[in-house]
């Protein structure tokens, strides 16, 4: 009777063995596809934060020389009329001829190409994270046991594809047609 309640007892510690690791097998599969998800989500927001911030401030830093053009007007005016009177018949061949100094600054300019500059390699790098997530996820899912697990656990619970990368129109051509051409300046 004791052999048989050991075999009994090892039978049934064999199979919680096996359901526990099952069970764990199942549960850390469910973690890594819900952590895999979470990351994918995240990335695409914090692309979008990314080109939000690029975008805003670019619309901001050209909205300068209009400011700058006004204000410049302006205190030419002022200038003209206090040296010149109101009438300011004269004050625009006056004007030429002091080579007033308030030039404009060209360096606004200058800046705004490196903030474009910068925004796109920085919206470009967080679109690199986001196809990486996607790729070890999608590589999750199709390995063995892992992705059994996973589909096991109902994942995948997101499409993918919803999280394509974003492309201007010329490189989507170039893609599709699979030819490249020269990037034409003028």
């Amino acid at each position: 009777m004791n052999k048989i309640l050991v075999g009994i007892l090892a039978s049934v510690g064999g199979l919680l063995l096996v359901l526990g690791t099952i069970g764990f097998m199942l549960t850390g599969s469910a973690n890594s596809a819900n952590r895999y998800e979470q990351g994918i989500k995240a990335a695409d927001s914090a692309m979008e934060a990314v080109l939000s911030g690029y975008s805003t401030s670019i619309a901001e830093m050209t909205q300068v020389p209009e400011m700058y053009r006004e204000d410049f007007k302006e205190t030419v005016t002022d200038i003209l009329a206090a040296r010149y009177g109101g009438d300011g018949v004269n004050s625009a061949m006056a004007l030429i001829v002091e080579a007033y100094p308030g030039q404009f600054d060209s360096s606004l300019y200058t800046r705004l190409q490196d903030r474009i500059s910068a925004g796109r390699s920085n919206f470009t790098a967080e679109q690199k994270i986001l196809v990486d997530r996607i790729r070890e996820y999608e590589t999750a899912l199709g390995s063995i046991p892992t992705g059994f697990f996973m589909g096991v656990m109902g994942y995948p619970k997101i499409d993918t594809s919803d999280y394509e990368v974003i492309s201007d129109d010329t490189t989507k051509e170039i893609f599709t047609n699979r030819v490249d051409k020269p990037i034409t300046l003028r």
